[in-house]
Parts: C-alpha cells; structure tokens; sequence
C-alpha cells in the first residue's frame, strides 16, 4: 500500500515541514509539492526530505488534450484550477511510482486518521481497511480556532476544533464600508478533502473530491478526519490574505467568495491601514475568546435537558504527534 499526497503551495515555509513530517509519520510515502508563485523559499524546508518531490505549478498546455483537463486549463487565474491540474500531473506521476491512492490537501491541513490518539502507519492501516470496490475517501473538516495572535506552531498548539455540521454565525466589522457583515462559524471551507484510488479513471472535481470522466461520482467512503489550520494567529492571517491578492471574487463557477473571505483579502492588501490596525482589527474581530470557546464547547439546554450537539471540541491526536515529532 502506497499513498501519495498532491499539494501546491504559495509561501508556506513556517507550516511546510512539520505538515510533510507528520503525513510521513501517519504513512505517507510520496508528497508532489507544486510551487505557485512561491518566494519565501519554502522548498528549502523540505529539501532534504526524499519523499519530497518538487515542481513548479503545471504548465496547462501541458495538459492540452488530457481528458477531463479542459476547464482548468480555460481558467489558469483561478488558484483552484491550477491545483487541480497539479492534482491531474501527480495521479500520472502517481501511476508511474506506482503509487496506490492520492490525497489533495494544503500545507494548513493534516490528515489524521484518528481522533483519539495516532501510531505511526495509521493512514496506512486506514487505507488498507477500505474494499476494493470504493474508489475515493473523503476526509471530514474539523476547522481549527484561532485563539491567540502568536502561535509558535498552531499544529502542536492548537487542540479546538469546529466539527461537521456545526452551524450559526458570528458578526465581522467592515471597515472599509464602516457596515457589519455575518460570517459563518466555518472561515475555511466545510467540503473536507478527498482520496482517489489511482488508475481508476478519476479527476479532480475542484479541490475537494473527484469524479469520473462524466462526471458520475466514484463509489466514497468517509474516514478519518482533515484538520484544517485556517488561520494561526496574526502573521499566518496576512500571510494568507497576501496570498489572496490576486483572487477573483467568485469561484471558477461563478458562486461569490464568501464576503469575510473578500473582505480580509481587501483589507491586509489595503495601503490604508497599518499593521497595528490589522493586528488590533485580527484581535477584535477574527480570534475567538475564551468565553465563546467555552460557551460553543457547552451542549445548550433546555428545563435542564441537554439539547443539540457542542460547536467545538477538542482534538488532541496530531499535536502530541507534531510535538513529538520536534523534539526528535
């Protein structure tokens, strides 16, 4: 069993390693780490690692003609269609290494194939449990919170997670339009990530799941869980939304960016405000206090009565793994 892992990057140098770490330890053993438009030498980070290999994003008239290609390659401005022709080149690569299943994920999400606790070859085991006839794996979003403005790594550090399923909203300042806006309690995505049986005929569908050439969805499976590190504190805020800079305002589909989404983007790239602005704004508005923590970790009640599900909960798993990890 053989399980590779495609990811492209932009300027992840602080998260890069500790995440190719901790997929090595949980079993995986191929990572193709596409570059797209990265600066901060983050590749430096991995280079002695051999299960690394590193290219530039994709070239799409490489792609030309490649069955199921053809709306990446039309909108190569769109970061999601360049990360799903890098996912296209590594299941090729993939077939060739002979590589048996490819995980799309980022350099802020890990996949952990427990919640309880993890041994070394978990997402092997995880993978080597699934039949023969299933052709993708779908790993469930847990988001973690930002609590704090300085995380030496949000990875070891961060244990509070937002679950499947958890709903409501939070208000977020505008103060470009001085106007409020509601965001929802997810500030990444809600979709989770996906696993594809390579050599079975299946493309990426965005940066998701995968399907088949038409477009028919594969037999999946959902296992284990995807820990998403949407945000790690205030450098990893303006990192990110610098990396958005040059983001549309819709997806390749057409459907709005969610607006705190747009609105940050606009805000960090802003010539108008400082980076103590941005600071006391990220403080204020983005980070979770420790009485909302609480409140979302309660279970509501009624005459006494427990009702629905917490919004958070703890996950403690992948950071003992990342710490120990870097105490080796």
């Amino acid at each position: 069993m053989q399980i590779g892992i495609a990811m492209t990057i932009r300027n992840e140098r602080p998260l890069l390693r500790r995440n190719m770490l901790f997929h090595q330890y949980v079993g995986v053993d191929k990572v193709y780490l596409y570059l797209d438009r990265t600066t901060d030498g983050s590749e430096d980070t991995v280079s002695d690692l051999p299960f690394v290999q590193v290219a530039p994003t994709t070239d799409p008239e490489s792609l030309r003609g490649r069955p199921g290609a053809d709306t990446y390659i039309s909108h190569p401005d769109h970061v999601t269609a360049r990360q799903a022709m890098n996912v296209m080149r590594s299941m090729e690569l993939a077939e060739k290494d002979g590589v048996d299943w490819i995980i799309h994920i980022d350099a802020d999400e890990l996949i952990c194939p427990k919640a309880e606790s993890i041994e070394r070859g978990d997402l092997k085991r995880l993978f080597e449990s699934v039949s023969n006839d299933v052709e993708s794996v779908q790993f469930l979003p847990y988001e973690a919170c930002a609590r704090r403005s300085e995380y030496n790594d949000m990875f070891s550090e961060e244990t509070i997670f937002t679950p499947p399923g958890a709903k409501g909203t939070r208000t977020v300042f505008d103060p470009i339009n001085n106007s409020n806006i509601e965001a929802d309690l997810w500030l990444g995505h809600e979709q989770g990530k996906g696993a594809a049986r390579v050599g079975r005929g299946l493309v990426p569908r965005g940066p998701h799941t995968f399907v088949h050439l038409d477009r028919t969805k594969p037999r999946t499976v959902a296992k284990g869980l995807l820990l998403h590190y949407y945000l790690g504190g205030f450098d990893h805020f303006v990192r990110k939304f610098q990396n958005f800079v040059d983001r549309p305002d819709t997806w390749m589909n057409g459907r709005a960016i969610r607006p705190a989404k747009r609105l940050w983007r606009d805000l960090v790239n802003s010539p108008d405000f400082t980076e103590q602005q941005l600071r006391d704004y990220f403080e204020r508005w983005v980070l979770i206090s420790d009485e909302e923590v609480e409140r979302r970790m309660r279970r509501s009640r009624i005459l006494g009565l427990p009702i629905g599900k917490p919004t958070l909960v703890e996950i403690k798993a992948a950071s003992r793994i990342i710490k120990s990890l870097s105490a080796d």
